[in-house]
């Protein structure tokens, strides 16, 4: 007796997950993911069968525009460097920084700008 409970509870379980699966399938939430599905999908809105734009037909075209845009991405440009220095200072919390390290942070910082510079030499 416990295991039909158990089973009808089951069933019930499974019906309800069909039943909002469905549900979900029909409201477009989700994509149809068996050849039945698509069918049945596409009897029940015909109308909305639009056709893709030309720009979109073709995927190695779309591909080739993303691929674009990202070689015409630019770099931000730095703060000035007053602004550099306080914003140094405050991720350190104020502390004091000694001269040693103060000296390489220069140093430092001269090595990163020339090797930007070099770079933006080397990008057409």
């Amino acid at each position: 007796m416990g295991k039909s409970k158990k089973n009808k509870t089951s069933e019930e379980g499974s019906n309800l997950e069909q039943l909002v699966h469905e549900a979900l399938l029909r409201n477009g939430w989700v994509i149809p993911q068996t050849v039945e599905e698509v069918i049945r999908v596409q009897d029940e809105f015909p109308e909305k069968s639009e056709q893709l734009p030309n720009a979109l037909k073709d995927p190695y075209t779309v591909l080739k525009r993303s691929t674009e845009r990202a070689k015409s991405v630019s770099a931000l440009s730095l703060p000035d460097q007053e602004s550099q220095d306080v914003m140094a200072r405050a991720a350190r919390l104020g502390g004091e920084i000694s001269s040693e390290i103060e000296e390489r942070m220069k140093r430092d910082r001269q090595a990163a700008e020339e090797e930007d510079k070099a770079n933006d030499r080397k990008d057409p």
